[in-house]
């Protein structure tokens, strides 16, 4: 049992730092790689995927939120953001697209899903200013995404 855990645990680690160490166009925060990432930083994100593995989606968010707010990695933030989403989590998943949005401003998909969160989650005023930031910043799908908020939009309960 011990073997099969440690080697797990070795696959997971080296997916991590093949994962890290490579970035593609629009993706992390520049020249990172995983040499970047601190033995604590690893830790966390080992812990948040190992937990995540298990089916102990609580623990792996948590351990990943906390990654992403110790780490200025938009990648991380993007994990944790996938994670929490994916664990229905929306409290959270607000939060690590935020952290993901100001680790990586220029990303249009984390600034689109910060809009879709809130247009999801709070009073619709307070999406205002990140709605337009978004439609500003990818004028040439401007059609597309409006045709997209009118969808988000349809699914409101009506405010009286």
């Amino acid at each position: 049992m011990i073997p099969r855990i440690l080697s797990l645990a070795l696959l997971v680690l080296c997916t991590l730092l093949a994962a890290c160490a490579t970035t593609g166009p629009g993706r992390g925060s520049g020249n990172s790689t995983a040499q970047d990432l601190a033995p604590e930083l690893m830790y966390k994100i080992m812990v948040a995927e190992i937990a995540l593995q298990r089916g102990q989606q609580q623990l792996a968010v948590q351990a990943m939120m906390e990654a992403a707010r110790d780490s200025s990695d938009a990648r991380v933030a993007q994990r944790a953001t996938e994670m929490a989403f994916n664990a229905r989590m929306q409290k959270e998943t607000l939060e690590a697209a935020n952290l993901w949005l100001k680790a990586d401003p220029k990303s249009t998909q984390a600034r689109q899903l910060v809009v879709v969160l809130m247009v999801n989650q709070e009073p619709l005023g307070d999406a205002r200013g990140p709605l337009e930031q978004w439609l500003a910043s990818d004028k040439p799908n401007v059609g597309r995404n409006f045709t997209q908020l009118g969808q988000q939009l349809a699914r409101q309960k009506d405010k009286k």
